[in-house]
């Protein structure tokens, strides 16, 4: 199997590595079209779980930071133009 990726006949290990997660997920992306589908009723109790909810928070809390620190970036950038 290995041979047909690459045109070793032995893998390195960080070869091997990068073969194996390749080749998982793979069988994961099988797993998950064969599974596909939620339901309606099991989407809204995932996205209503308090952990979600948690998650989203701190990722807009993430993000906000995020744009404060670019915009001051730019500011700092537009004040070096300027001299």
């Amino acid at each position: 199997m290995f041979r047909l990726l690459t045109n070793r006949k032995r893998p390195l290990f960080i070869e091997w590595f990068f073969f194996v997660k390749k080749l998982l997920s793979y069988f994961f992306f099988i797993y998950l079209r064969k599974n596909k589908t939620m339901t309606h009723y099991e989407d809204v109790k995932r996205a209503a779980s308090s952990d979600t909810i948690d998650y989203l928070n701190a990722r807009v809390k993430a993000l906000e930071n995020r744009v404060k620190y670019l915009e001051n970036i730019i500011d700092i950038e537009y004040l070096n133009k300027e001299q």
